[in-house]
């Protein structure tokens, strides 16, 4: 192994890792582990692999390991930190990640649902407008919804097209927190419900969604208070996206596009 990056990475992140001297042929499952767990979501090009990291990886250093076609790479310690929050439905037969559900991540307390009526913050902007362009999207990928909101607010929904061969979606939301602040999202968190879902701001910043999707076109639902003039973006990362069909298979054709926001005062 010649480079590992991002390191230290979060629970879900996609991870490359430069290789020498191995064949595509002679990869097998197993080939990849991490502190002695095969890991079933990764994909190899020349010089290169690319796994996930689980979900529900703990938290710590952790040794990966190559080997494959008689061939075993040194061992290189890689950095976990922190939790995802995610569920782990049971699986549909044939599923290479099964088990039972994981628990949340120890990253603090849940957001309050959408009418427990969160305080908005001092640093507030009432009469501000937010106005969302949402960039260009294929036929199955995610993508962002503006919804009306009062001056104040900027609220959008992630909708995911054409959701009924999708089991599962994981990804991350990143917008700038100097211009809005994360308030409240829904539907609630229920990581142990039907259908299952967790999220949870984990940064000023940035939040993280795993959830069953259940035929569900809209993922999730968020609403945030203005707190700046000026431009910005709202990111779904691509690196933090994956979704997954039947039987916990990772589906290659979903992708997931952010879009630009601009906020302007208006007068009262």
């Amino acid at each position: 192994m010649t480079a590992i990056t991002p390191e230290p990475v979060v629970p879900g992140e996609v991870v490359t890792v430069g290789l020498a001297g191995f064949d595509r042929a002679t990869f097998r499952p197993g080939a990849l582990s991490l502190g002695g767990r095969p890991l079933m979501g990764w994909d190899w090009r020349p010089d290169h692999v690319y796994f996930e990291v689980p979900f529900n990886a703990a938290a710590g250093e952790a040794l990966l390991v190559v080997s494959a076609g008689g061939q075993t790479a040194p061992p290189a310690p890689l950095h976990v930190v922190g939790h995802t929050p995610w569920f782990a439905p049971e699986p549909a037969a044939g599923s290479t990640d099964g088990g039972a559900p994981v628990p949340m991540g120890d990253g603090g307390p849940l957001r309050p649902p959408p009418d427990a009526a969160p305080p908005w913050p001092d640093a507030g902007l009432p009469q501000a407008v937010a106005k969302l362009s949402v960039d260009p999207a294929g036929p199955n990928d995610v993508q962002l919804v503006p919804v009306d909101a009062p001056p104040g607010e900027l609220q959008f929904q992630i909708v995911l097209p054409n959701p009924e061969a999708v089991w599962g979606a994981a990804l991350h939301v990143r917008w700038d927190p100097n211009l809005v602040r994360f308030v409240t999202a829904s539907p609630a968190p229920n990581p142990t419900g039907a259908p299952a879902i967790a999220w949870r701001e984990i940064a000023p910043g940035r939040l993280v969604l795993g959830r069953a999707v259940a035929g569900e076109r809209v993922l999730l639902t968020l609403r945030f208070a203005i707190l700046g003039i000026g431009e910005g973006r709202i990111d779904l990362p691509a690196r933090n996206a994956t979704f997954r069909g039947p039987g916990n298979v990772r589906l290659l054709d979903r992708h997931a596009a952010g879009g630009s926001v601009r906020i302007v005062e208006e007068a009262p």
